[in-house]
């Protein structure tokens, strides 16, 4: 991938040299996006985005309600 198209997937999710895409992950979870969203925002592959997703339900405390629909947290 060349630069040019790193900074245009980091300019188009809004990001910054100062931004983690794992920060901008939560951020966009936070305002009610799908994991599949925030892998195409982010171009992220979908493990990814799922492992992003897991993490940021753990932070709010919602590891029960994760569990109960069938997944599994790693």
């Amino acid at each position: 991938m060349s630069p040019n198209t790193i900074k245009a997937v980091l300019n188009r999710a809004g990001l910054d040299e100062s931004t983690t895409i794992h920060s901008k992950a939560f951020e966009l979870f936070s305002e009610g996006k799908t994991p599949l969203q925030v892998a195409i925002t982010l171009n992220l592959e979908a493990e990814k985005a799922i492992q992003y997703h897991q993490q940021y339900l753990m932070l709010l405390g919602c590891t029960d309600v994760y569990i109960s629909k069938g997944f599994i947290l790693s």
